[in-house]
């Protein structure tokens, strides 16, 4: 088994421990004696201290490069209330955990992506070749999101005859919410509703990317490649700049 580090925050939910409910541990490089995992996701778990019940849950703080289902694992300990190893735990849904996939985005090629419409429209990925393409991951709830629109709005219209193209991916459950949304700030993009791939028995594209909080966009090529992960506010145009020739970017 492989040392790979995950960062994320593992929580054990030990009702029964003495000083505190929650017996709280972070994985990384400082805790790799005691937890790592493998390139599937799996961890291996030493000298941890186990109630009479416990759960094994994870926080998904920002920037922690990894995405599970929050809480994947309740133990029943033989011998409860002392230290032990859990040995190898495989996470049934371990696909959702990638360690560092998002951080591991640039420089790869997305060569595939998919997804469909409030309106049922499936994205047509080939379409978007040769195309400069930001991924926006958002959310009608988000603040942050919404504080954002005005300058997805700006750089479309000043780009977008140079070939910049943008995919909306909300990850909002409520589709009624998502429905409202789109009435209100009417984009002029293909917005896709990622909890339709969810009830399609798919991996959410929040998840396949492992994104772990929103707003977020992803930045590609005209080749494919992922050139950035960090495109809010200003930093957009900027990359924007780079990837579009003097000639073409200068306005008309």
């Amino acid at each position: 088994m492989s040392a790979a580090t995950c960062k994320i925050q593992l929580y054990l939910k030990t009702p029964n421990t003495v000083d505190s409910e929650n017996f709280k541990f972070l994985c990384e490089p400082s805790w790799n004696e005691n937890v790592t995992t493998d390139e599937n996701g799996n961890f291996e778990i030493k000298g941890i201290y186990l109630g009479r019940e416990t759960a094994l849950e994870y926080d998904n703080p920002l920037d922690v490069g990894c995405s599970v289902d929050t809480k994947f694992k309740t133990f029943l300990p033989n011998i409860p209330d002392q230290f032990i190893d859990l040995g190898v735990i495989e996470i049934s849904d371990s696909g959702r955990l990638d360690p560092n996939t998002l951080e591991n985005l640039p420089n790869k090629q997305i060569a595939e992506l998919e997804g469909e419409t409030l309106t049922g429209e499936k994205l047509d990925w080939k379409k978007y070749a040769g195309k400069i393409v930001l991924l926006e991951f958002w959310a009608t709830w988000c603040g942050s999101c919404i504080k954002e629109i005005p300058n997805l709005k700006k750089m479309y219209e000043k780009y977008h005859s140079q070939g910049f193209e943008i995919i909306g991916i909300s990850v909002d459950e409520d589709l009624k919410a998502l429905e409202k949304g789109l009435e209100k700030y009417q984009f002029t993009w293909t917005v896709i509703a990622d909890r339709k791939l969810a009830d399609a028995g798919k991996v959410w594209l929040y998840d396949r990317f492992g994104i772990h909080g929103v707003p977020r966009g992803i930045l590609i090529d005209r080749s494919g490649k992922v050139v950035t992960i960090e495109t809010r506010g200003d930093q957009l145009e900027k990359e924007l700049e780079k990837l579009i020739p003097i000639a073409e970017n200068t306005e008309k």
